[in-house]
């Protein structure tokens, strides 16, 4: 099954108490009803962020016939929607790094450390807008995979991402190896990404932080909107342990952020987990640890592109 057919599968599984479920089965067949299909409809809003009617049901009642009918409408939607944008590109490089967006959904903090990515890598950050209509990250980072995928032309692909933009990284490099190993990030280059605290995050105080952090931005509310789109995501993430290989960029400085704000009024749960900033609880592989003189947010500055330079040509070499 593909992985549409397999969420498909899983949500009639639930609602008509079947534990198994073929793609030629059809729906109202195997005790579906119109509420059902409603509630169909909803759940795969949820899953899969597609709006379907509960007529549709009726018309593609096979798990295979609705597959093909969400994924020409995801690919439709899609079609007009790109979040990457070119920071540098080398006609003759195969080489893409992917810088992902952080809280914010802003990409404008990797201008600042671009220079201190190896030359011979293309560079394309991912930028998140309210337009997106997943309701998850892990179904955030499938819609990334799926624009990568669409535009990488044969090209080798690495992940790199600041806080958020870490998570992000990690989940869409495992997405990538479950398509293909041969065509997935070798590994994930996190800036102070953390797995600690984040189910206790405050939404309210990542609004005021923004606030205080962007008050000179014209257009700040535009990123305040995401962030208080993409918080709600972060908090409701669970974390899976998998192989992916992680370089970690830690800040030696604790900072004032909202999730630095939450993991030190929480000291007594994640002290045993902060070295690695939680990652060896959910990786099979070990933790590689940078320390860097800076906190959560100065890392991404200019001031410390030589730092990050040197550690890039370790990781990247």
């Amino acid at each position: 099954m593909s992985l549409i057919e397999t969420k498909i599968a899983d949500v009639w599984k639930e609602l008509l108490q079947r534990p198994n479920i073929h793609l030629s089965d059809n729906f109202f067949d195997c005790g579906g009803h119109s509420l059902s299909a409603l509630k169909l409809c909803n759940k795969l809003r949820q899953t899969l962020a597609v709006e379907l009617k509960p007529t549709e049901i009726f018309t593609c009642p096979t798990i295979s016939s609705l597959s093909e009918l969400i994924e020409k409408r995801i690919s439709f939607e899609e079609e007009t929607i790109s979040p990457l944008i070119p920071l540098r590109e080398s006609p003759d490089s195969k080489l893409n790094l992917y810088a992902i967006h952080a809280i914010a959904g802003s990409i404008f903090p990797y201008y600042g450390i671009l220079s201190a990515i190896p030359k011979r890598f293309n560079v394309f950050a991912i930028e998140y807008r309210k337009e997106y209509k997943s309701r998850t990250l892990v179904d955030l980072a499938h819609f990334y995979v799926r624009q990568i995928n669409k535009e990488r032309r044969g090209a080798s692909v690495y992940l790199l991402g600041h806080s958020l933009g870490g998570i992000l990284a990690r989940e869409m490099a495992h997405i990538m190896q479950l398509q293909s190993a041969q065509h997935s990030s070798p590994f994930v280059v996190m800036l102070d990404s953390w797995s600690v605290g984040t189910e206790n995050l405050q939404v309210d105080a990542v609004r005021e932080y923004l606030q205080s952090q962007m008050k000179l931005l014209p257009d700040r509310s535009v990123f305040i909107d995401r962030a208080m789109n993409l918080a709600p995501m972060l908090k409701a993430h669970r974390f899976q342990l998998n192989d992916i290989k992680i370089f970690l960029l830690k800040a030696k400085k604790q900072g004032n952020s909202a999730l630095q704000r939450t993991i030190s009024g929480n000291k007594s749960k994640a002290i045993a987990t902060l070295w690695t900033n939680g990652w060896h609880r959910y990786s099979t592989k070990p933790i590689d640890i940078y320390l860097v003189n800076a906190d959560h947010d100065s890392i991404m500055k200019n001031e410390n592109a030589h730092v990050l330079s040197d550690i890039f040509a370790h990781i990247f070499k």
